[in-house]
């Protein structure tokens, strides 16, 4: 794996910069990490995951950067950056850790391939950065399969149920049978999911 790579990110290398003396421990977590296994460029969505409040790193990146923040979520305390670079627009995710840990936090996402980390300091580390695997992401990733990582996961969020199709459409891969049938068993539950975020899991998936 070339995780020189990583390190040539500007994004990577500012929130590195701005996190290194008071933040703690802080993640790379989710798309990014399965992307970059995968080979595929990093594209234009990134996503953090820190203890605490997520609210200060998101602001002082996004002075940093030029960029504009907001809340997002409030629930799950996550913050949104939108930057441009090279012209395009780029969206930074900081998110508040739920759960005691890491560990506890990837268990909480929606798909094993996407419940993959890097501490993010480890990536300017001379050696090998480990990789955080709660779920077996990694084994999953190399033989193209979408796995839920619970039935509990695709209710706690409904529009989890369309973006199975998405992921698997997108990656090539094929969704395991206990995957498909909770999605049988909970389909009914995408009328809870609001219009808006319906419309736009849509409008990513034509695009």
């Amino acid at each position: 794996m070339q995780f020189q790579l990583l390190k040539k990110s500007k994004i990577l290398q500012a929130i590195h910069r701005l996190a290194m003396e008071q933040r703690g421990e802080i993640y790379l977590v989710g798309g990014a990490v399965r992307d970059f296994l995968l080979e595929r460029s990093l594209g234009k969505d990134f996503d953090f995951v820190l203890p605490g409040n997520a609210a200060d790193l998101s602001k002082e990146f996004s002075q940093e950067m030029g960029g504009k923040a907001f809340l997002l979520d409030d629930v799950f305390g996550t913050w949104r950056v939108v930057i441009r670079l090279k012209g395009e627009k780029t969206a930074v995710d900081f998110c508040s850790m739920q759960g005691g840990d890491i560990f506890a936090d990837l268990r909480q996402r929606d798909f094993t391939v996407n419940s993959l980390a890097i501490r993010l300091p480890d990536i300017f580390r001379n050696e090998k950065p480990l990789l955080v695997d709660p779920l077996g992401g990694l084994s999953d990733l190399r033989n193209g399969i979408l796995r839920a990582n619970s039935e509990d996961s695709l209710r706690q969020d409904p529009l989890r149920l369309l973006r199975a199709f998405r992921f698997a459409s997108t990656l090539g891969m094929k969704i395991e049978e206990e995957t498909l049938g909770a999605i049988r068993r909970n389909c009914s539950l995408i009328r809870k999911s609001a219009r808006e975020r319906v419309r736009c899991e849509f409008f990513i998936s034509l695009h």
